[in-house]
């Protein structure tokens, strides 16, 4: 659909692309979106600027994410709402269940494979509270946003 909506839009503005070429340019987009929230998040997570940029350049120009990155697939897009998802886990940040669950069901409607991720997001939720209250809070809140 947002691939449908974008091909029309290049139209629109007097481009003449063919579909296929316009869902290249998406994918190409949302991959650098995607490349920018890796680095804000290792930056986050490590601290380190020189850190965050190396693995950054290693996730971006790496061969598997370069051939995804230029084709029309759905992966890209599923990996860019995994990535924020993830930045509402880590254990620096406020705890968002629902925004988490939103992203991450997002996610899963782009691509099936997404909820391989699941588990991760649930670890992610458990380490941001002390309490077992609020661990159990969480869960549900995003379970419940999960099915609902």
């Amino acid at each position: 659909m947002i691939g449908f909506v974008i091909y029309k839009l290049l139209l629109t503005v007097g481009l003449k692309l063919r579909a296929l070429t316009a869902l290249q340019i998406l994918d190409a987009v949302f991959s650098s979106v995607a490349a920018v929230v890796f680095f804000l998040t290792l930056k986050s997570a490590f601290r380190s600027l020189y850190l965050a940029s190396w693995l950054t350049l290693l996730f971006g120009l790496s061969a598997t994410w370069w051939k995804y990155s230029t084709d029309a697939d759905a992966y890209i897009v599923s990996v860019l709402l995994l990535l924020i998802a993830f930045r509402f886990i880590l254990p620096t940040a406020k705890p968002r269940p629902l925004v988490v669950a939103v992203f991450y069901w997002l996610s899963m409607c782009f691509h099936e494979l997404a909820i391989f991720f699941g588990p991760v997001i649930m670890a992610g939720l458990l380490y941001q509270h002390e309490s077992a209250r609020q661990k159990v809070r969480s869960l549900t809140i995003f379970a419940w946003r999960l099915l609902y």
